[in-house]
């Protein structure tokens, strides 16, 4: 019970920081530059954990909300811990058999080689495994954006559908979870942190994990309903001052998206980190 009211508690604060948030938004519309170097169309928003200070380009468009795409990736392994269907970054499901595009995902993953090789199978099936009941009362807890899920959906309501998530709902997640104001255990979230984490340098941390909505649409793999591709790359940095930022980067383009643009995903929001003078 005690646990109960101090998340609850813990969450009335957050949602009250959201509103003082929405005045303390700068707007950089100097970022197209970045966005233009590398060619590619989209939004970026970052947040300033110490100064509760929120930095946006295009900020209409950051609130927008679209499919989460493998971003939900994070949500999805969080409940699985926590229900006990995953009992860590070891855990391996095994291959279906289906043969499908892409060569890797045909054969048992870990939870650790799924997560960074963003193994879609191996999280439909982990889905399957959490069930419709415990996944509804968690996305109703966890409040990642507008999770719509049915029983015929359990396994890529993510990837198509109406689910929507906006770069507002990307970051304030990620802050409740470095907060602890999330109905997860310690243990968990320090397992997600290390599957999250991308680069380390003598200057700073980086946790991300890519998203891309469409990816597929012609091999089989539910898609969106539309025929543009969204390209996600959400995470944090820890820099060695003790400073936290949070951020969040989606592309869009229209199917077929161009051959340079799934790297671009974490090419411009390095661009937008050093423009801001966040990374060197």
């Amino acid at each position: 019970m005690l646990r109960l009211s101090l998340f609850i508690f813990l969450s009335l604060i957050l949602l009250a920081e959201r509103a003082a948030y929405a005045q303390t938004t700068t707007e950089r519309p100097d970022l197209q530059l970045v966005f233009d170097s590398l060619h590619v169309n989209g939004v970026f928003l970052l947040l300033d954990v110490s100064a509760n200070q929120l930095t946006a380009y295009r900020p209409d468009e950051c609130r927008r909300g679209t499919l989460p795409g493998s971003t939900f990736k994070m949500v999805n392994t969080l409940i699985g811990l926590e229900t006990g269907n995953l009992a860590g970054p070891e855990t391996v499901i095994a291959w279906d058999g289906v043969k499908r595009f892409v060569p890797d995902w045909n054969r048992a993953h870990t939870l650790e080689s799924a997560f960074r090789g963003s193994v879609i199978p191996y999280y439909q099936e982990l889905a399957r495994r959490i069930g419709l009941n415990d996944m509804r009362s968690y996305l109703d807890k966890v409040k990642f954006g507008h999770m719509v899920v049915s029983r015929a959906t359990l396994d890529q309501f993510w990837l198509t559908g109406s689910s929507t998530v906006s770069l507002v709902d990307q970051v304030y997640f990620l802050q409740n979870l470095l907060a602890g104001a999330v109905p997860f255990s310690a243990d968990n979230r320090a397992i997600l942190r290390f599957l999250m984490r991308t680069e380390s340098t003598p200057a700073y941390k980086l946790f991300a994990k890519t998203g891309w909505v469409g990816f597929g649409r012609n091999e089989g793999l539910p898609a969106p309903l539309t025929p543009t591709d969204y390209g996600w790359y959400v995470g944090y940095l820890d820099r060695a001052d003790g400073r936290q930022f949070i951020f969040a980067t989606r592309l869009e383009s229209p199917a077929p998206v161009p051959e340079h643009w799934p790297a671009a995903r974490k090419g411009v929001t390095v661009g937008c980190l050093r423009k801001l003078g966040v990374i060197k």
